[in-house]
């Protein structure tokens, strides 16, 4: 999971991966091309641009979030929040159901867990743009994700 966030940052906060490295994605804002310009303050949804941070979320989502029946989620806006927004996204709506059987309907967290990348790649386009096979992938191709996505999950098991 942490190497799929690493790879949403990488590619929704591309300017501020560049510039200064993952940790400087939560401070990216939409329309922003430099490290000064980002968001000051972490300490709830920042005003102006519609995306924020480094999964460029909306306030809607944030809002959504903070609901009890949805994820009852903090109102900062700090590094590991933004983080727990992005799974929160990953695991999809509560209570989400298949139209035919009733059964749960798989989730892009769940895919990410039993390794099939491909398939939560698949559902997490309706989130970020920044995924291949989106109109906006940037030529992002699906095996350069699954290079990254190795590549980063050997980083984190160092």
């Amino acid at each position: 999971m942490k190497a799929l966030l690493k790879i949403i940052r990488s590619r929704e906060a591309k300017t501020f991966f560049q510039l200064g490295g993952d940790s400087k994605t939560y401070y990216a804002s939409q329309g922003v091309y430099s490290l000064s310009g980002g968001i000051r303050d972490l300490s709830t949804y920042p005003p102006g641009a519609h995306h924020q941070g480094a999964y460029q979320m909306t306030r809607a989502v944030w809002m959504a979030g903070q609901r009890p029946d949805m994820g009852a989620l903090p109102a900062d806006f700090q590094p590991a929040t933004q983080d727990r927004y992005a799974v929160f996204l990953m695991e999809g709506h509560p209570g989400r159901l298949d139209p035919t059987t009733r059964e749960p309907q798989p989730t892009a967290l769940g895919y990410v867990r039993t390794g099939e990348i491909e398939k939560a790649v698949a559902l997490l386009r309706s989130e970020w743009a920044s995924m291949p096979g989106t109109s906006q992938d940037q030529g992002y191709t699906m095996a350069q994700l699954k290079s990254d996505f190795d590549k980063y999950v050997k980083e984190f098991n160092n």
